[in-house]
């Protein structure tokens, strides 16, 4: 993948939280899940600093020496910027053969409010988001950094906006949401009302975990991802 590759992709993602846009159409949310191969060569990872509307911030890039699908994932951190969790998933996501983009929401957010671009629905194969609350008033700090935790002294942006109406208005972009079964925000039972259904374009998958930050649900929230993964991408087949 080239950095304009990387440009270009890394404008396709909209949801706040963890968001992976598979940018590259995939009935049922079962899937056969990704298998991570331990004898693969380990992804080439960089990390390159790029430009938009004359601000700089920073593009992490993945690239398998074997790809196991053609699709170039754009993955956006949550507020919080890059760190803990937010790149393990990252490093996740490469490690089953997918080349991706990642970067963090909370540098991005303080150039722009990402926003969901139906010029680009053409090229998205699907979205994967992880731990969306009802709503969102997203929340920067202009000063923090973004390799740091900072709970204290985040603002939040008056532009809030339904997160759930969100994903209904990809259709028919296959989205699937990942939520903790007693997520601190919204458990996995209140999204389910706001969900509604799966349906052949909206999956939402539950991990039994005990918070947002899916404590005790690791194992589980890595197995859920790779099978969100493959049915979003829509490369792996159902299992019936």
């Amino acid at each position: 993948m080239t950095v304009t590759e990387a440009r270009r992709a890394a404008r396709a993602s909209g949801l706040r939280t963890f968001a992976v846009a598979l940018a590259v159409a995939a009935t049922g949310c079962a899937a056969t899940p990704l298998t991570l191969d331990t004898a693969r060569v380990p992804p080439r990872a960089i990390t390159t600093p790029v430009t938009l509307h004359g601000t700089p911030m920073e593009l992490h890039i993945s690239a398998p020496a074997t790809p196991t699908s053609p699709t170039i994932v754009v993955y956006a951190t949550d507020d919080g910027g890059w760190f803990g969790t937010a790149v393990d998933m990252f490093r996740t996501v490469a490690a089953h053969g997918y080349r991706v983009v990642g970067f963090s929401a909370r540098a991005f957010l303080r150039i722009e409010l990402a926003a969901a671009d139906p010029l680009l629905s053409e090229r998205t194969r699907g979205v994967v988001a992880i731990g969306l609350a009802a709503d969102e008033g997203l929340k920067v700090d202009e000063d923090a950094s973004d390799d740091a935790p900072d709970p204290d002294g985040l603002t939040a942006d008056p532009r809030e906006f339904d997160t759930y109406a969100q994903v209904r208005r990809l259709a028919p972009i296959r989205c699937a949401v990942i939520q903790a079964a007693h997520d601190d925000y919204l458990p996995a039972a209140q999204a389910r009302i706001l969900f509604g259904p799966d349906t052949g374009d909206r999956c939402l998958y539950e991990v039994p975990a005990r918070n947002h930050r899916v404590s005790g649900g690791r194992d589980a929230l890595v197995a859920t991802l790779t099978d969100a993964l493959s049915w979003s991408d829509g490369v792996v087949p159902a299992a019936n």
